[in-house]
């Protein structure tokens, strides 16, 4: 072996852990960036419960309000009989498919 071999492979090694030393630095990004993307995750959960709750709580509200007062002058207003019941038939099927 000569000198310059003896260089040559100093420098690989130099280079060798120069490598090593990134890739630990980008594994460390990536699980830094997993956890972020984790935590981005549940929020996003939490916040579409969050406001999928707060819709249901004004569908009940809305309800409430409308299945009271409003529903029997809504059915006094309607002079015809079977269209008072279509309408009743109307809201039944409007209440039962946003409650499946």
């Amino acid at each position: 072996m000569t000198v310059e071999q003896i260089d040559v492979s100093g420098e690989d090694d130099k280079k060798a852990v120069e490598e090593e030393a990134k890739h630990e630095m980008d594994d460390d990004t990536d699980k830094a960036m997993n956890i972020v993307m984790i935590f981005a995750r549940v929020l996003g959960v939490l916040v579409c419960l969050y406001f999928f709750l707060v819709g249901i709580e004004l569908m009940g509200t809305a309800f409430k309000v409308l299945g009271g007062k409003g529903a029997g002058n809504m059915f006094r207003d309607i002079p015809n009989g079977l269209a008072a019941l279509m309408v009743g038939v109307l809201a039944t099927v409007m209440v039962q498919s946003s409650s499946t």
